[in-house]
């Protein structure tokens, strides 16, 4: 129980903000696994044409809206690597994340192509013949896969996040040379002065596990980029659920905090850095816009940034919480620590708030985000704006399901 031992202060918890960063170096081990593999390099391209699109991550939050928008935006056959144990339970495991979040229809199944298998094993774990066969025909890669854990190490992350990106770019060289679009994170380049630039940084934003593995995965990519593969980075920011139904993922830290306060019924004072969230099916719509147009040869892998510049008070979110219906009383810093703390002793969703709301990254950013806007100027495909109702959606759902206690009163209406 030492890890979730009692913070000192609200600036050691952390709660909604991101402080100065961290300290912490780079892993020598991550330093090395940044130099991609000499024998990893493409041959010639292969035919145009796009009717097989191979999706790691599927069975996840972002995963199942990817599903969704490659199957439908573009009419293609959705070849699914999901960890498991045959084919049948795969495909199970991507029912289930698509009827999660209401996805699901027997039209999209009969586009789905359930591939078990393991990212973090050589050649995903398939046989020769199954290996050779999703070599000669998926027509694109979007690498989603990943896992997502802040408050693990590198070392814990490197075989899934790390050693499975070089299995995507292996498999992407091995006939010929088919295009790779990784989803990565804002948090590999996010610092707090001057707009972000849509590149590689030369070192990530942060040294927490998760971030400095999704930094090797970009910088492998640049390297397969400059040998001749079409690769394009993607790098969402914290990803929320779509405006019309707020069904989203309950693994994002922000929600984890949200439930903890909703448990408790105390919140510290709100910071005063404001929230700016992007939709699931926004950013899944501009990777599957992207994929319908291979990324020309770069030396440098491009970067998009699909960011929202829109934004509400972190107070907000707490006003509409109490207008559902969930009494959120007003606490001190004292007070609100002292009861998560407590909760966290018996409650891992409380204890996994405890740890998350420890981790401080570099403050509000400000995003360029030139190269994602250009590549969408004429898809008809726009970031929607932060509202009230865009919150209040996402409270519905995770109140629906469980994740947030059942309203105690009528719900009132905020002036």
């Amino acid at each position: 129980m030492g890890m979730l031992a009692r913070p000192r202060s609200l600036a050691e918890l952390g709660g909604f903000t991101t402080g100065a960063g961290h300290s912490t170096p780079i892993p020598a081990r991550a330093l090395g696994d940044a130099v991609l593999d000499a024998a990893v390099a493409p041959g010639g391209r292969r035919p145009a044409g796009l009717d097989s699109v191979l999706l790691t991550g599927a069975s996840g939050f972002l995963g199942a809206y990817l599903v969704h928008e490659l199957a439908f935006r573009l009419g293609v056959r959705v070849l699914c690597l999901v960890r498991a144990t045959d084919r049948g339970a795969a495909r199970a495991r991507i029912a289930v994340a698509l009827r999660r979040y209401g996805l699901w229809s027997p039209a999209l199944m009969r586009r789905v192509i359930a591939v078990p298998g393991d990212l973090g094993a050589p050649r995903f774990g398939l046989t020769s013949a199954d290996y050779e066969r999703l070599a000669t025909t998926a027509d694109a890669i979007v690498h989603n896969g990943a896992r997502v854990n802040h408050a693990e190490s590198y070392e814990r992350l490197r075989v899934p996040n790390v050693l499975g990106t070089v299995s995507v770019l292996r498999l992407a060289c091995h006939r010929g040379a088919i295009p790779v679009h990784l989803v990565s994170s804002t948090s590999v380049a996010a610092r707090p002065h001057g707009p972000v630039p849509e590149r590689v940084p030369e070192r990530p934003g942060d040294a927490s596990g998760y971030v400095v593995g999704k930094w090797v995965g970009e910088m492998l990519m640049t390297q397969a980029a400059a040998r001749g593969l079409p690769v394009l980075i993607h790098r969402p920011d914290r990803v929320c659920g779509p405006a019309d139904t707020g069904a989203t993922g309950t693994d994002d830290a922000f929600w984890t905090v949200i439930r903890a306060i909703a448990r408790l019924g105390m919140a510290p004072p709100a910071p005063p850095e404001p929230l700016s969230l992007v939709p699931a099916d926004y950013v899944a719509g501009a990777i599957a816009y992207a994929v319908a147009r291979p990324p020309a040869q770069h030396r440098h892998a491009p970067v998009h940034h699909l960011v929202n510049h829109t934004s509400i008070p972190v107070g907000t979110v707490l006003d509409r919480l109490r207008a559902t219906g969930i009494p959120v009383r007003s606490a001190t810093v004292p007070q609100f620590l002292t009861a998560l703390s407590e909760a966290a002793r018996t409650d891992l969703g409380m204890a996994r708030a405890l740890i998350i709301s420890s981790l401080s990254g570099p403050g509000p950013c400000r995003w360029d985000d030139t190269n994602a806007r250009r590549a969408l100027v004429r898809s008809g495909i726009s970031c929607p704006p932060m509202s009230c109702d865009l919150i209040d959606r996402h409270l519905e759902h995770l109140i629906e399901t469980g994740f947030l206690p059942q309203p105690v009163k009528v719900p009132g209406q905020l002036g």
